[in-house]
């Protein structure tokens, strides 16, 4: 066996710094085994094993590199042959796999300096006509969203893509994704609430899909199931998702669609092994050359003014309020100026947008996430109880339906119960007259849910700015 040690004792100054050092060994071998350690005293060690060949001889190197919170103290490498009758020496070998690839990438995990990307991000929603217009937003980070296709369909259930373009900096590609992903998923929490829509997360599924056909003056129905994705025309991708479900088009037609990492974790041995599949590099360099820019069969902008207080519904059009630079501009004052209240915004936000998600499945669920969201912001005003903050912001709220609308949060959380008639199947609801009062009322309360939420975003974001409306 040959081993090699170097003292390193570099100070560290970023966060993930583990991550960069995985990162460094992942780079070093397609199939890398990695095993973190947390050892008494504050110090920890990363392990990791990877195959190379050196004249026709394989080798097995282990590397482990020892540090705390704050220092990246030391690197052990050692190298045995798989075959006991090889007897070269690898000394020099295994000094030069350290001086020429190691090294310098160990320095750049504590010190890397981030560089400028800009990626794309993909989000659905279901509505009979797509986000029209191409809108640009200057904020923490500039982002800019259009739908992918703007085809209309006389019904609400239908599927539309949304793009969003974020431009970013970042210490390497693949944080640069991740980065991404989060920034555009807050973004979109947001904008739940500014446009009463649901954003969702693509992601592909095999399923059953019908069609049907005229063959000798009659129709003739297929079905046949088949994997979800689409594809975005204007950068050349298959999309299944946003995490490794992303493929450029030269690397689909390899059979490359899904291009990323898998980490299996084996808690016997207490080892994780972490792998590249498909092409990741494809990726990087696809995005390379992308920038923020209208695309080339942009469609007007669609406008309204003000913030809408009523509640959308999934047959009408979607119209961007002229404030949604401002809203945006107001929620980064905000996080700036009192970071604990503006995560109580944001986590209401998240809220808001799970109950349009979870709106297609069940009445209840979705009332009673928007009750949490509307009592999660309620903390902001210290002290306010969920009922007094809705009607001080929406003072027509009757005390006994915000009565009603928390007892259906507390019975479904605590005992179970669905206040909608959800196991209550009928095949003709209407000739209920106790379902249709019940319609009402869901509607109803989701009117009050809204309106207090939009009125407490104007008195206290976008009417304590002086910014300019700027569309």
């Amino acid at each position: 066996m040959f081993s090699f040690s170097q003292e390193l004792n570099y100070d560290i100054d970023k966060e993930n710094y583990v991550k960069y050092i995985q990162e460094l060994f992942n780079g070093l071998s397609d199939n890398v085994v990695i095993d973190l350690n947390d050892y008494d005293n504050g110090y920890y060690k990363l392990e990791s094993t990877f195959k190379r060949e050196y004249n026709d001889h394989m080798v097995m190197i282990s590397a482990s590199v020892e540090f705390t919170k704050k220092i990246l103290r030391s690197i052990n490498l050692c190298l045995e042959p798989e075959d006991k009758n090889d007897t070269t020496n690898y000394d020099v070998q295994l000094k030069l796999l350290y001086h020429e690839e190691i090294k310098s990438r160990l320095f750049d995990a504590v010190n890397q300096k981030k560089k400028k990307y800009t990626l794309r991000n993909y989000k659905l929603i279901y509505n009979s006509t797509p986000i029209y217009g191409f809108y640009k937003i200057n904020g923490e980070a500039k982002i800019a969203f259009h739908s992918l296709r703007c085809t209309p369909k006389i019904e609400p259930m239908t599927e539309h893509i949304v793009c969003f373009d974020i431009e970013l900096n970042e210490r390497n590609f693949e944080m640069a994704r991740s980065s991404a992903n989060n920034i555009a998923t807050e973004f979109c929490d947001f904008l739940s609430v500014l446009l009463d829509l649901g954003f969702y997360e693509p992601s592909s599924k095999f399923v059953h899909f019908i069609d049907s056909r005229n063959f000798e003056n009659e129709k003739v129905f297929f079905t046949g199931r088949f994997r979800t994705a689409f594809w975005d025309h204007e950068l050349n991708f298959l999309v299944q998702n946003n995490m490794n479900g992303l493929s450029t088009l030269e690397e689909a037609q390899k059979g490359n669609c899904t291009n990323g990492y898998v980490s299996l974790t084996f808690e016997s041995e207490k080892k994780t092994i972490q792998t590249k599949y498909g092409n990741p590099l494809a990726l990087e360099k696809a995005f390379c050359g992308h920038t923020i820019h209208s695309p080339a069969n942009k469609t007007e902008n669609q406008y309204r003014n003000g913030i809408d207080e009523e509640i959308h519904y999934q047959n009408s059009s979607i119209e961007i309020p002229r404030e949604i630079r401002k809203y945006y501009r107001c929620i980064a004052e905000y996080k700036k100026k009192d970071y604990s209240n503006f995560k109580l915004f944001r986590n209401a936000c998240r809220l808001y947008n799970k109950s349009k998600l979870l709106a297609l499945d069940e009445s209840t669920i979705e009332i009673s996430f928007l009750v949490a969201s509307l009592e999660t912001l309620s903390h902001i005003e210290k002290g306010t109880r969920f009922s007094d903050f809705v009607k001080k912001y929406n003072p027509d709220a009757d005390e006994k339906d915000l009565s009603d609308l928390y007892s259906i949060r507390s019975e479904l959380f605590h005992s179970g119960n669905f206040s909608f008639f959800e196991y209550d199947f009928d095949i003709n609801p209407y000739s209920n007259a106790t379902y249709c009062e019940f319609q009402h009322k869901y509607i109803k309360y989701k009117s009050i849910l809204r309106k207090a939420f939009v009125r407490w975003i104007q008195c206290n974001m976008l009417d304590l700015s002086n910014g300019e409306n700027n569309s």
